[in-house]
């Protein structure tokens, strides 16, 4: 049966931002069925479709990983995320048009909300390994800054967990730089900083001391 966004194509999918916020507010089941039973009725033919079309199709299984892995279903995020592979490479480079979709959508991005799973189930050498890795960078767009901070910070998390704490300063300098008042926001960088400030609490750095008094954080 066809999802709920089809024969709506003339106007921006709501269905994505919908999942969004259920994610957000720790709806797994809500979002995850909600973006899979989109995905499915919405699914394009690639052979056919516009990079638009496979983008939102694409974004929508994000979600559906997005949700499986946080409500420990591995088996469904793993699934999700190699269609979803499969519709980055259809589109070749990040895709971005909010008159269709939100934020970017490609090959990058793709790459990135996989290793995105390593942090989310608390894998921080996973995740390292898995950068470490990562393909050279794919020439063309690159993902939306919330995407690529988000990034940042999850190295960062999990460079603090396994001692590398010079390595994760560097990266929230990074972030702070790129976004001051997004990572204001982000309960993952005053997770950050904690792990820092446990570990060098008598030795604390003014670039240290900024970045937690930049996110309210106290020793």
């Amino acid at each position: 049966m066809p999802g709920p966004w089809v024969g709506h194509t003339s106007r921006p999918p709501v269905w994505g931002g919908l999942c969004w916020l259920l994610l957000r507010q720790g709806r797994f089941d809500e979002c995850e069925h909600l973006a899979a039973e989109t995905a499915d009725g919405i699914e394009p033919r690639l052979s056919r479709a516009t990079a638009g079309e496979i983008a939102v199709w694409g974004e929508l299984l994000q979600r559906v990983a997005a949700a499986a892995v946080r409500n420990n279903n591995p088996d469904v995020a793993r699934e999700a995320r190699r269609m979803a592979g499969t519709a980055a490479t259809a589109v070749g480079v990040e895709h971005t048009d909010r008159s269709v979709h939100w934020g970017s959508f490609g090959p990058v991005t793709a790459h990135l909300k996989t290793l995105e799973d390593f942090a989310v189930v608390g894998d921080h050498r996973g995740l390292l390994w898995g950068v470490e890795h990562t393909p050279k960078p794919i020439t063309g767009p690159p993902p939306s800054p919330n995407t690529q901070n988000r990034h940042r910070l999850d190295i960062a998390l999990a460079q603090a967990h396994v001692g590398e704490y010079g390595e994760a300063m560097t990266e929230m300098r990074t972030v702070l730089q790129a976004a001051p008042e997004w990572v204001r926001h982000q309960s993952l960088a005053r997770d950050v900083v904690r792990l820092i400030l446990k570990k060098h609490k008598r030795t604390l750095t003014t670039d240290m001391r900024e970045l937690a008094d930049h996110l309210g954080v106290t020793g």
